[in-house]
């Protein structure tokens, strides 16, 4: 009888359940708030986060980050060595033509950031002879270069950018909505000017050919939208604007409090230790990579 017991405790130990199925998906956590990053104690955190978590669980996947550097993660995409990536990458006609795209989970648009109180922008006529920082190899870099008079001033790290606006040189950049309102509601010196202008949206690259896979994500992001959750998600982060109400034919009140959004802003403490942070983050990856980027018009199938 105890042989009979033996065996089958060591028939049952040498049956393997079947492994979880992920969803690797990778980004650039030095990117900062609101996308993916580490918060303080080191949890991962972000708007992107959330949606990539929501995406996975939706297709029947445990998510599993995989981190890159900026400039990689498309490259490792190629190399296979993860499923997607998510990291507020815009949905462009070049980029198309090296990976797939799902449908766009967050619409958004380009502003001028300057030193608060200089004057408004009214046109990009006003902003010959000025000098506007932007990244380097850039759409926003080629749309400046086109803009007669502008002269521009490209960077490798955009927060170099930033900080020539806070030292006091006569100077621009433009930026994404998403990416500089913290930096100019944190930072007494900064300042958004001049209407929006241009429209960019972010979808999740996946390896082109894999049409299985964007299916799935597609369909979870159209549950995320039409459930509510994607609004909850960018209301909580401070992301609900009139452009994502349109764009989803959705209110565009916000379904909850801007929570995530204020406590990220609440955890930089006083001004002086937050741009000492951003130093900080600059010589350890490029906090802000992406703040200069394209101006492009993009549409929803």
């Amino acid at each position: 009888m105890r042989s009979a017991v033996l065996f089958l405790f060591l028939l049952l130990g040498s049956v393997h359940l079947p492994a979880e199925p992920v969803l690797r998906w990778a980004a650039d956590p030095n990117s900062n708030a609101p996308y993916s990053f580490f918060a303080p104690g080191k949890a991962l955190t972000g708007f992107e986060y959330e949606i990539i978590n929501a995406v996975a669980q939706r297709i029947g996947r445990r998510a599993e980050f995989i981190q890159n550097d900026w400039s990689g993660l498309i490259p490792g995409l190629h190399r296979g060595l993860y499923d997607c990536v998510i990291c507020g990458i815009e949905i462009t006609s070049e980029k198309a033509d090296q990976v797939d795209f799902s449908i766009p989970y967050y619409f958004t648009f380009e502003q001028f950031v300057g030193r608060r109180g200089r004057p408004p922008i009214t046109s990009l006529d006003q902003l010959r002879g000025e000098k506007i920082g932007t990244l380097d190899q850039t759409a926003a870099l080629r749309m400046l270069e086109q803009t007669p008079g502008v002269i521009t001033k490209t960077y490798d790290q955009e927060i170099s950018a930033y900080q020539d606006i806070v030292n006091g040189r006569p100077f621009w950049c433009t930026a994404r909505l998403s990416d500089c309102q913290i930096l100019c509601n944190t930072n007494p010196l900064l300042a958004l000017n001049g209407p929006p202008f241009g429209r960019i949206a972010y979808g999740i690259a996946v390896e082109k050919g894999n049409s299985t896979l964007e299916t799935k994500i597609d369909g979870a992001l159209r549950d995320l939208i039409a459930s509510g959750e994607l609004r909850n998600v960018l209301s909580r982060w401070g992301l609900w604007t009139d452009t994502m109400a349109q764009a989803l034919n959705q209110p565009a009140k916000p379904s909850a409090s801007d929570s995530e959004y204020q406590a990220f802003v609440g955890n930089q403490g006083d001004q002086t230790k937050f741009w000492s942070r951003i130093h900080i983050y600059a010589a350890a990856g490029r906090l802000l990579r992406r703040a200069a980027l394209l101006t492009l018009t993009v549409s929803i199938t």
